[in-house]
């Protein structure tokens, strides 16, 4: 982003300013209360939408000049394809008519208006990864969790909890694999340990082959055929039976009905004559019934016993079929009513031996059904399980931050070599050091370099092409000297570089490099200075 005109008036130490950098690299030297610091938060609360001095939108009046009840700070932009004048009012802090505020991810830090070398640790790993577009959305953080291993189900599973952050994730990625753990223990009966997890199976015996499964099926379907065949004869000699039956009983009972001659005359000679199956015959003369009635009751008794008999076997018989269909045939019953025992015991073989196979053959799927079971809790628990420890502090969150911090040590490791700067580097626990020693344990001058190095390596991260630091303390000539090379050296990577520094005497831009114009500003007037510098 460029920076092509900044504009306040009546803001803290500025009573009138109008500056519009010649150059890549704007360079504000002054004395100590001379408005730098002014300056430079003019050009945040325009280009951010916010002050940084005060955070309450009643206490912007707080950001007039002395003895001023109006005031306001703009800033002309331009990045890429968009621009315009960014800007607010005072006392209220209201942006001016027209304003277009730069929407830019990353600006607040290129501005320098996040303190980060004067962070703790821990909360400098935001401001890393934003500087450098690393992403720790949940769908990002999903995705490199497939790439450690975890299955897209689980991983798209336990991203969303992420939202709450990594040890929200984490948890709740640890409670599943309990969970899928004590399932483990609930389906074997057994104590869960990752590595007899791994391979364990449920006992069973070995399944028989299905050569022997088919062989036994086709004995008892064979056994089965010819059984039913058997009933089925029986059957037929019960229906003969209750045939001839119901004749005896039609005849006895006709015998009972108490039959009279029947007597004709004979045409020829007028002789009584009775007619019957056997022909004609003489009528003896009497008209009495030619049956003897206590034998034919008897015999119509005996027919009815055995058609109740006929039928009840026959029934017996029927039932026996539905019996030996469904397996259960009783050979008692069978044996009874005439079916040949060889054949029953051969029945009752070739079932026991079925079952047996059967059985054989249920308890090893079953066993097998067990054991997969068991595989399936136990390769869940170990998804939950890889997901828990990639979401350790050790893990994901110190990928992110070592893919955040390699391209920031680059840079750093780039501008040391340039300035002759002791080598300032960020670790993964986000620790500063500066020549190798801790960042608190360095000398105020090391301090201020080691900052501004840091700074440009956030603002070269966001890939913006603006850079803005303030508060760089240059009071000797060979410190002086580092920082316009290193500035010089760095300006192609930018359109805009404003630094503002502590300089005893205004830098002479005659002997400045092309890429850099020094500004001298002292009681909030600021000026372009083409003097002699002193040393």
């Amino acid at each position: 982003m460029r920076i092509d005109r900044i504009e306040a008036t009546a803001y803290l130490g500025l009573a009138a300013l109008d500056l519009a950098p010649a150059t890549a690299v704007t360079l504000i030297a002054g004395p100590n209360g001379a408005g730098k610091s002014s300056l430079a938060e003019v050009i945040r609360h325009a280009l951010l939408g916010r002050a940084t001095r005060v955070t309450k939108k009643g206490d912007y009046k707080l950001l007039l000049t002395h003895g001023h009840k109006n005031g306001q700070g703009k800033v002309t932009w331009a990045h890429g394809d968009t621009g315009g004048v960014a800007g607010f009012k005072l006392p209220k802090g209201d942006e001016i008519k027209g304003a277009n505020l730069p929407q830019l991810e990353g600006l607040d830090i290129a501005l320098g208006a996040t303190p980060f070398m004067q962070m703790a640790d821990k909360d400098r790993r935001g401001v890393l990864m934003r500087a450098t577009g690393i992403q720790a959305k949940p769908k990002d953080v999903g995705e490199r969790l497939k790439q450690r291993g975890v299955e897209a189900t689980v991983a798209e599973e336990v991203a969303p909890m992420l939202r709450s952050g990594f040890d929200a994730g984490r948890q709740y990625a640890e409670q599943n694999a309990k969970n899928k753990e004590q399932e483990w223990r609930q389906i074997t009966g057994e104590q869960y340990g990752t590595n007899k997890a791994e391979d364990w199976e449920a006992s069973a015996p070995e399944r028989p082959a299905v050569e022997a499964l088919e062989e036994a099926a086709n004995e008892r379907n064979e056994v089965q055929i010819a059984l039913r065949q058997a009933i089925d004869d029986q059957i037929q000699v019960r229906d003969e039976r209750l045939s001839e039956a119901y004749e005896r009983q039609k005849a006895a009972k006709a015998k009972l009905a108490g039959e009279t001659p029947d007597v004709h005359p004979c045409p020829s000679c007028g002789q009584a004559l009775t007619i019957s199956n056997e022909g004609l015959h003489v009528h003896d003369g009497g008209d009495e019934p030619v049956h003897d009635q206590e034998a034919a009751r008897e015999e119509a008794e005996a027919a009815g016993q055995a058609i109740s008999g006929a039928q009840n076997e026959r029934s017996r018989l029927q039932q026996e079929v539905g019996n030996v269909d469904n397996g259960r045939p009783v050979q008692a019953t069978l044996y009874s009513l005439g079916v040949d025992s060889y054949l029953l015991e051969r029945y009752d073989k070739a079932l026991a031996a079925l079952e047996e196979l059967n059985q054989q053959a249920e308890a090893h799927d079953s066993a097998s059904g067990i054991t997969e079971r068991a595989a399936k809790a136990h390769k869940a628990a170990k998804q939950y399980r890889v997901a828990e420890a990639a979401l350790k502090p050790d893990g994901i969150p110190t990928d992110l931050v070592t893919e955040a911090i390699r391209p920031i040590n680059d840079r750093l490791s780039w501008s040391s070599h340039h300035t002759g700067w002791p080598l300032v580097q960020i670790d993964t626990d986000c620790a500063l050091t500066i020549g190798g020693h801790p960042y608190p344990l360095a000398s105020e001058s090391e301090r201020w370099r080691a900052d501004i190095l840091m700074a440009e390596a956030l603002a070269y991260a966001t890939g913006l092409r603006c850079f803005m630091y303030d508060r760089v303390d240059v009071l000797s000539p060979q410190n002086r000297t580092p920082l316009i090379r290193w500035l010089d050296a760095i300006a192609a990577d930018y359109d805009s570089i404003i630094v503002l520094g502590t300089f005893r005497q205004a830098p002479d831009n005659n002997a400045l490099p092309a890429s850099v114009t020094a500004y001298w500003i002292d009681g909030g007037d600021i000026h372009h200075e083409n003097t002699e510098a002193a040393a």
